[in-house]
């Protein structure tokens, strides 16, 4: 009886040392991705709209897009997510559950190793959060899948935007798209490749740009990732602009400001 017992006992043992296991396990890394594919999602709730791409890169990883503009002055840094379920047709951003997270990564560790242990989904904790009203950022991301056979797929799920404090703010939909969005075409240099050792320092950026900076780069209260917070800079030291719903919200801006040069202007003479 009491061989059993013990023999019970170690079973059981087994089994939550097997589950421990499962859950420290690292997503991992698709260099495989269909050529020629994209998802995209279309945020566009209350004043904030953008898009956010995923398509293959030329090194089968994911290549992700991120192009997002009226922000609030209050209430970051945000963040963003990849979330489990699709958005309805009324726009509940809630409707989305929770983050996607097929190999039961813990939230809170995104950042404290290498990225293959954060969330699947989390994409702010592995690549930055944003700090600013108008936002892009444009990056590698070898855990994601545009492949519906794989866990990792992400093709039919939906993108979450975040307050600091984890309430929803904005949201929309992963739709497979025939072309890509933006106006002018992304030509992949000939250095289209990803150092994958598993490290946050490894990740290539491109590209980057924010807009508006309003927030302080420093660690927030919940995951803050490799802190690139999508500043990049030109050789003369100044911020790379080249965000397409950005720049269209300052042209709408200097519109508005000639507008009100030229009144004056009229007024005065």
């Amino acid at each position: 009886m009491v061989f059993i017992q013990s023999y019970k006992y170690s079973i059981g043992a087994l089994i939550l040392l097997k589950g421990i296991t499962t859950l420290a396990d690292p997503a991992p890394v698709i260099e495989d991705n269909p050529e020629n594919v994209r998802y995209k999602a279309d945020i566009d709730t209350g004043d904030v709209h953008g898009i956010v791409e995923v398509y293959t890169a030329k090194n089968g990883t994911a290549k992700v897009k991120v192009d997002i503009t009226g922000l609030p002055e209050e209430g970051g840094p945000f963040f963003y997510h990849i979330h489990n379920n699709k958005i309805p047709d009324g726009g509940d951003c809630e409707a989305a559950g929770t983050h996607f997270n097929p190999y039961n990564s813990e939230f809170e560790t995104c950042g404290e190793q290498d990225d293959a242990y954060c969330q699947v989904g989390d994409l702010s904790g592995k690549h930055g959060f944003i700090n600013t009203t108008c936002f892009q950022l444009k990056y590698y991301d070898p855990y994601l899948s545009l492949n519906p056979d794989d866990t990792s797929f992400i093709g039919d799920r939906s993108v979450v935007v975040h307050y600091n404090d984890m309430s929803k703010m904005a949201c929309g939909n992963f739709r497979k798209a025939k072309k890509r969005f933006w106006k002018k075409e992304y030509e992949e240099e000939e250095s289209d490749y990803l150092d994958i050792t598993g490290n946050n320092e490894t990740t290539q950026i491109l590209s980057s740009s924010t807009l508006i900076p309003t927030y302080s780069a420093g660690p927030s209260n919940f995951t803050s990732g490799n802190q690139t917070n999508g500043t990049a800079y030109n050789d003369d030291g100044t911020p790379e602009v080249s965000s397409t719903y950005c720049d269209s919200a300052f042209k709408d801006i200097a519109s508005g400001l000639i507008g009100t040069l030229i009144s004056l202007l009229f007024s005065i003479f």
